[in-house]
């Protein structure tokens, strides 16, 4: 087994306008799609860069995660988590996410866990008590266990910004 830190690739990244002529900076909505190759011999510990996102980014309930079954023994879990605030704010593995279970039949399920979380901006799920401005990057990181089948790991994040 080895742990790992893996990037995972951007699929898409799309803005959703109000109207024809025009990409918002502000008000639509925007998605990024990521992916990442999981390997069936990735430890526990190993973690995942999905995305970057804005501080001021608000994640909206149609985000989620999809994975592959990526184990066929014990029960590894993923967190979803923030890092690299520019305020200095504690890194947080698990801020948006956390025990997702890695060890059952593909599938999909949202990806922001408390639903009090909905709209809110990242900076305020990241555990920042104001806005940092800059950037905040999106993490999985596999917990409890090791896998032992290989598969894919995607998410969408779809956001808005004030």
């Amino acid at each position: 087994m080895a742990i790992v830190a893996l990037t995972g690739t951007v699929q898409s990244w799309v803005t959703l306008s109000r109207t024809l002529d025009q990409v918002p900076q502000h008000g639509g909505m925007n998605v990024v799609t990521s992916t990442v190759e999981v390997g069936a011999a990735d430890s526990d510990t190993s973690t995942y860069f999905m995305a970057r996102l804005p501080s001021a980014a608000r994640l909206q309930p149609q985000s989620c995660i999809g994975l592959d079954d990526l184990a066929s023994a014990g029960a590894p879990t993923l967190d979803v988590g923030t890092q690299n605030l520019a305020d200095g704010t504690a890194d947080d593995p698990d801020s948006i996410n956390d025990g997702i279970d890695a060890a059952t039949a593909a599938g999909r399920t949202a990806l922001i866990k408390d639903v009090a979380d909905w709209g809110k901006a990242l900076w305020s799920i990241a555990g920042a008590t104001s806005d940092p401005g800059g950037m905040i990057d999106i993490y999985i990181s596999l917990v409890d266990a090791d896998v032992n089948v290989g598969g894919t790991v995607s998410i969408s994040l779809c956001y808005t910004m004030d």
